[in-house]
């Protein structure tokens, strides 16, 4: 299976030869005219991860892209960041494989995190190694989730395996994994539901999120579903998971 991160650079790799980015890449230039040797956005990823993104000569490329972010939000600033640290936010993604086992989830808290980091970094304050900064609080933050979802964990862990032997008389119904199981499916559905009946979530993102966090489906397959991309499903799902938490929902926190 390809990793998540390599999937995303392979995407991005197509999206940044759109004409909208040639017009980024010229604003680049005008900025820091030491750029101008550099012609596409592919040969600005090579510089940057030959320079190493988290060293001061990366500045040149990074400093503009983050002010102009800073200054109109624009999201194809975004998108060409993100560009240009998915392979080193691939490695922060297996280095932390420990933190937690699926990669999938693990990737979706790294590109959380980084945009999260991005939207919240200010140039004026910060304007040396800004790739040390940006790929640190991301860290920090994956960091964070994964500490809310250990001890998320903690609390259904009432009794060690060799106590519920004990009160079970080391009898496990087969049964008893899968009821549980839907149980939680059911419980958790009927939340989703009512968050899109109520306006909280749309009917989209209800899709994508009962799809893909309850019933396991593959992200991909289900924005195929609803005729979004990748990438469009994923950011959706992501704002899904954050209106849920917000109002509420006690099986996602």
């Amino acid at each position: 299976m390809i990793a998540p991160w390599n999937r995303d650079l392979r995407v991005l790799e197509l999206e940044v030869r759109r004409r909208e980015y040639a017009t980024c890449l010229r604003e680049l230039h005008e900025a820091n005219p030491e750029t101008r040797g550099l012609a596409s956005w592919a040969s600005v990823a090579e510089f940057v991860q030959a320079a190493g993104i988290r060293s001061a000569n990366s500045d040149r490329v990074l400093l503009p892209l983050v002010t102009a972010l800073a200054a109109s939000a624009d999201p194809i600033l975004s998108t060409l960041l993100y560009y240009l640290f998915v392979p080193s936010l691939g490695k922060l993604h297996r280095s932390k494989r420990h933190w937690l086992s699926d990669p999938q989830d693990r990737w979706a808290f790294v590109y959380e995190g980084f945009l999260v980091s991005l939207r919240r970094i200010d140039p004026s304050l910060r304007q040396e190694r800004l790739g040390q900064k940006l790929l640190n609080d991301t860290a920090r933050r994956l960091y964070d989730e994964c500490s809310r979802l250990w001890r998320l964990r903690g609390r259904f862990m009432t009794c060690t395996p060799d106590e519920f032997d004990l009160v079970s008389g080391g009898y496990e119904d087969p049964e008893f994994a899968a009821v549980e199981s839907r149980c939680f499916q059911d419980s958790a559905a009927r939340h989703v539901r009512t968050a899109a009946a109520s306006g909280v979530i749309s009917l989209t993102d209800a899709h994508l999120f009962l799809g893909t966090r309850i019933y396991g489906d593959d992200l991909m397959r289900a924005a195929l579903e609803v005729g979004l991309p990748y990438e469009t499903a994923r950011k959706r799902r992501h704002r899904a998971e954050v209106r849920l938490r917000r109002g509420g929902g006690r099986a996602f926190r």
